[in-house]
């Protein structure tokens, strides 16, 4: 199955929803393809900070209800497969990105965020147009970037985003799998 999103001065994100013990299932895998790097893109700036392919991965408490919807928007959501998940939950996040102006391996703190660090897992136009498999233990990453151990994995979401940026890029993403090793 491979998810693609075309954004056109747009964000896109969907979010899957669990409640997975780390301890069990540290490494997260997934492969993804992106048509080119966001050019403008500044990821050191929060009104530049966009990227064509973003994993993001959210640490903390079970998450809250959704939020409620109208019978019809959820009829609709439903004809597509959708179910709908409200609001990103809130703890300490890991966005695993496609950068386009620093070099891969940097890690920064999200602009205006504490507790959302952004690691830079590709970087520029090298490897557009080709899979690229990535794969990090999570445990790993959160104890390195906050200095604690991780709490419960409460999300992970897929976002492409040109929403500040105003440009156009096609992004594709298949198998996320959390695995044991």
């Amino acid at each position: 199955t491979v998810l693609m999103v075309r954004s056109i001065g747009s964000a896109s994100g969907i979010l899957k929803r669990l409640e997975i013990d780390l301890k069990k299932f540290p490494a997260l895998v997934w492969r993804w393809k992106i048509n080119r790097a966001v050019g403008m893109a500044i990821e050191t700036r929060k009104d530049r900070n966009d990227s064509a392919a973003r994993i993001r991965v959210i640490f903390g408490k079970a998450a809250p209800k959704p939020l409620k919807r109208p019978p019809e928007i959820l009829k609709l959501f439903k004809s597509f497969g959708i179910q709908p998940g409200g609001k990103e939950p809130r703890g300490f996040k890991i966005d695993y990105i496609w950068g386009n102006n620093l070099p891969k391996g940097d890690v920064i703190d999200y602009p205006g965020s504490k507790n959302h660090k952004i690691v830079v897992i590709e970087s520029g136009n090298k490897r557009a147009n080709h899979w690229v498999w990535e794969k990090h233990n999570l445990v790993e990453d959160f104890q390195e970037f906050f200095r604690s151990s991780p709490p419960a994995l409460i999300g992970i979401m897929v976002l492409t985003d040109t929403d500040q940026t105003n440009e156009g890029v096609i992004a594709h993403y298949s198998s996320i799998i959390l695995m044991d090793k």
